[in-house]
């Protein structure tokens, strides 16, 4: 072999090793992304499962907002109905003079015929046959 092939093949050499280094030093790096990519994934999968975890609890959270918005607006309803239910009876009321007044003497009344009536029971002596006096065209 003459002096010039020894010298291209030294140089071809030098070449190879320092592509050899720079191709290792590429490998190395990506490698390194490899890992960093890995745990990321892993650190992302928490992150997916703290989504997922924060997506049902709004889920949740609108449907119990929606439960309650049915529930005040049935309570609303409600309320509507008792105060239609209640103007009905105070016309009722009105229309037969029926009066708070009049109530009250209507119940002092029936208590004193009661008292009356047990009174009655108490010292007849019918051998038995007690009649009953009851007012039941009041009601």
């Amino acid at each position: 072999m003459n002096a010039v092939e020894i010298l291209n093949q030294k140089e071809q050499r030098d070449k190879s090793e320092n592509d050899k280094k720079v191709l290792l030093e590429k490998v190395n790096g990506l490698e390194e992304k490899v890992i960093e990519l890995q745990e990321n994934q892993s650190s992302s999968g928490e992150e997916t499962e703290g989504k997922v975890s924060y997506d049902d609890l709004l889920h949740h959270i609108q449907l119990k907002d929606s439960e309650l918005l049915a529930e005040k607006r049935k309570m609303r309803d409600l309320h509507g109905l008792y105060m239609k239910l209640r103007s009905q009876y105070n016309y009722l009321c009105t229309k037969s003079g029926l009066t708070t007044k009049n109530m009250l003497m209507l119940k002092d009344k029936l208590e004193e015929e009661s008292g009356s009536f047990k009174h009655q029971q108490t010292t007849s002596s019918d051998g038995g046959n007690k009649k009953c006096r009851c007012i039941c065209s009041i009601w």
